[in-house]
């Protein structure tokens, strides 16, 4: 993919939402404020709610405080669905490392996403697509967010839990 240049002005920049980490590391932002020509570019994905980044928080603050007014970008078509699910894999594989519980906000961010956008996606493909992890982790995961009620049981796991209540909680005629 070739980069294009963008207008820092033209980027939706929301961490929140896409940076996967507590806060962002202003160290990094220095060092990065050094080097900006020979960083790669940032990601953003065109959404219908406009261009939004992806990835790259730290450039784009570096550039920023640069007084740059474009950055280069790596742009992407997509929505907003696919575009967090770009952030999450982007912070989980390279870049600053997480830390373990960001680690693990990220994959159970990944698991909500992946499973709103199909809810018969498999754990074995969840675990594929974020790139970091068995798909024994995604399976507990995904149950805690079940216990948790964050996430509804998937069809198979209901039809199973159906069977088994009916099974154990039939009275018989002698009680």
């Amino acid at each position: 993919m070739e980069a294009i240049e963008l207008g820092l002005d033209e980027i939706k920049v929301d961490f929140s939402t896409y940076g996967y980490r507590k806060q962002k590391d202003l160290l990094r932002v220095q060092q990065y404020q050094e080097i900006l020509d020979v960083l790669p570019p940032v990601d953003v994905f065109d959404t219908p709610l406009g261009m939004v980044l992806a990835a790259g928080h730290h450039r784009y603050d570096a550039h920023v405080n640069e007084g740059r007014q474009t950055i280069k970008a790596n742009l992407y078509q997509g929505s907003e669905h696919e575009a967090r699910l770009f952030a999450i894999k982007s912070n989980v594989v390279h870049g600053l490392p997480l830390t373990r519980a960001e680690r693990k906000q990220a994959l159970r961010d990944f698991i909500l996403i992946s499973k709103a956008g199909d809810g018969n996606v498999s754990d074995r493909e969840i675990a594929r697509d974020f790139g970091a992890c068995g798909k024994d982790t995604v399976n507990r995961e995904r149950r805690e967010l079940v216990k948790e009620e964050l996430l509804p049981l998937n069809p198979d796991e209901l039809a199973a839990l159906d069977e088994y209540i009916t099974r154990h909680s039939q009275v018989s005629d002698a009680d």
